[in-house]
């Protein structure tokens, strides 16, 4: 990479402002709607998973943490873009 005048340590550097950029942008565009990217990423894996998906499972698909998801699903349910509810097989599932 040299010939370019970047270096090796660079790279990580410049892939990590690429994608900050990207979500910037995105959630920009987002923010019309009353979403952000994260936002949407929730509600992508949940049509994805044929419109129901708990908690957990948004969690490990999204590799956050469960106060993450709670906050994340409770603001779009506030929204009025998705109802949850317990799991009456499983009161542990949301």
């Amino acid at each position: 990479m040299s010939d370019c005048g970047l270096h090796a340590d660079d790279l990580g550097y410049l892939i990590k402002q690429i994608s900050d950029k990207m979500r910037a942008n995105a959630d920009a565009v987002f923010r019309k709607h009353g979403l952000t990217y994260s936002q949407v990423h929730v509600l992508s894996f949940v049509q994805a998973c044929g419109g129901s998906a708990t908690q957990k499972e948004i969690e490990i698909y999204l590799d956050v943490s469960h106060p993450t998801i709670v906050g994340l699903v409770s603001r779009l349910e506030k929204s009025g873009f998705v109802t949850s509810h317990v799991d009456e097989n499983n009161r542990r599932n949301k």
